[in-house]
């Protein structure tokens, strides 16, 4: 109930962007009130994230060779698998149909969201190759998406999607189905 929401809390409105399977994505709304909306008070700049490109991509390709092989290991509701700091649970709270809602992960909507999970998606990358022995200049990174390219002669392609299965499923990420 609204009233079992805590004074201290930052109520947020919510809105949603349909997903290409159909399914909808709940993203908060932080970016109001203007001048005492909780984006406000973060600074982008405390949570930086680098993503692949197409050219980044495109020497993956060509450093793999003509005839490679590739691949593409996504994760399954990326964001909810890093919990939010205790002290900064205030600032996502939500409400709906009379009722009072607090995401516990990170969440759409929030400034910092990007970059804490990017360096929790590039830790877990970082293990993955070391284990697979996957060079990490031969895999790029986009958000939740990490897709890596070999030799056809190889084998190193199919250690690496072993070996991320491996690790996810030791660490407790989910995994998009692979026909996602």
């Amino acid at each position: 109930n609204l009233e079992d929401i805590p004074p201290e809390a930052k109520v947020n409105g919510i809105m949603c962007r349909e997903k290409p399977n159909g399914s909808v994505r709940v993203i908060l709304n932080l970016t109001s009130p203007e001048g005492a909306a909780v984006n406000d008070g973060i600074d982008p700049d405390l949570f930086p994230a680098t993503m692949s490109s197409t050219t980044k991509w495109l020497r993956v390709l060509n450093a793999a060779g003509k005839g490679c092989k590739f691949n593409k290991v996504d994760w399954s509701d990326a964001y909810k698998h890093q919990h939010v700091h205790l002290e900064d649970l205030n600032l996502q709270w939500f409400s709906w149909l009379g009722k009072g809602f607090c995401e516990l992960c990170l969440i759409f909507g929030s400034k910092s969201s990007l970059g804490l999970y990017d360096r929790l998606a590039k830790l877990v990358l970082e293990i993955v190759c070391r284990e697979a022995g996957m060079a990490r200049s031969m895999v790029c990174q986009h958000l939740d998406d990490c897709a890596g390219a070999a030799p056809a002669d190889s084998m190193i392609l199919e250690r690496f999607d072993e070996e991320f299965h491996r690790v996810a499923a030791h660490l407790g990420i989910a995994l998009a189905p692979r026909n996602d």
